[in-house]
């Protein structure tokens, strides 16, 4: 019986094997991808419809997120500063108001904002004794209508 010969630790046969299946691999790896023209003019006209509808339907998507007026220019800057000290009380300039009392105190700055398609700036800072879920309501029911800066 005859010895065979190593190289690195392996025989000559699997060697041979090992280059048969890298020069299969280089070949199979190197084939180009058919052309655009093998594939059907009927199914690439319906892939070519289907993404220009695509494209038509991402153009018109656009972010519901309103600009600040103060970007805009409608506003110089915010409009109020004021604190929070429950769901539905606020401080401001000293008085304690409502989000109803608010909107009556800004009403015209409000409606500029509307017709200017923009929404007004408000920093808000909080209270002492308000507590997390009063915090939540109230800068939830606030988000309807102003954009907060939450100030410390």
């Amino acid at each position: 019986m005859r010895r065979s010969q190593t190289v690195i630790g392996f025989t000559e046969a699997e060697l041979g094997f090992f280059l048969v299946l890298v020069v299969l691999g280089t070949v199979i790896v190197g084939t180009r991808p058919p052309s655009s023209e093998t594939v059907p003019k009927t199914q690439y006209d319906s892939l070519q419809h289907e993404l220009d509808r695509a494209r038509d339907s991402l153009q018109k998507l656009r972010s519901r997120i309103l600009p600040s007026c103060r970007v805009k220019g409608v506003a110089e800057g915010i409009l109020f500063r004021a604190s929070i000290n429950g769901r539905d009380q606020f401080v401001l300039n000293g008085r304690l108001v409502s989000l109803a009392d608010l909107h009556r105190e800004f009403y015209t700055q409000m409606r500029a904002a509307t017709a200017g398609g923009c929404i007004h700036e408000i920093d808000l800072m909080l209270g002492k004794s308000v507590t997390a879920s009063e915090l939540w309501v109230g800068l939830v029911r606030l988000r309807r209508d102003f954009r907060v800066n939450l100030m410390r």
